[in-house]
């Protein structure tokens, strides 16, 4: 009998336990589904659990759906779609989507053009130590 378990088996075995905790409402759970499902470039399958995710207010789960309609992973691509998303995340302390959501409204991606509002994002991603955000605020 062989005493090691494949890392095929052990994946399989984690995967089962996430779902029945995802199902169960675990925002952890299905944002790492969606995580892995993403990785996997199943991008349905990752918008499914990190909106299962999100509508709990998991910031990073809110920030990946960020990313997913500014893409357009599995999505029609969608700035205003990824702006509302960002500032959910943003608004929780979520360093990279107060970067994102500082460029989007430097570049008027999703949102009307703001210097206003661009600095006031990206001095918050600053603050946290992001260093493009710390440029960016240098050049503008």
């Amino acid at each position: 009998m062989n005493r090691y378990i494949s890392n095929v088996e052990l994946k399989k075995t984690a995967v089962r336990w996430w779902r029945h905790a995802a199902e169960q409402g675990h925002a952890d759970a299905q944002f790492t589904l969606g995580d892995m499902y993403e990785q996997e470039r199943n991008y349905i399958k990752a918008l499914k659990c990190y909106r299962d995710a999100a509508k709990q207010g998991f910031a990073e789960a809110q920030y990946r759906l960020g990313i997913m309609y500014e893409n357009s992973y599995g999505v029609e691509k969608n700035d205003v779609k990824a702006v509302e998303w960002y500032r959910k995340a943003a608004e929780q302390g979520h360093i990279e989507a107060q970067y994102n959501l500082g460029w989007n409204y430097a570049n008027g991606y999703g949102v009307e053009k703001s210097d206003t509002e661009a600095a006031r994002w990206l001095r918050k991603a600053a603050k946290q130590g992001h260093a493009t955000a710390q440029h960016n605020l240098g050049m503008m």
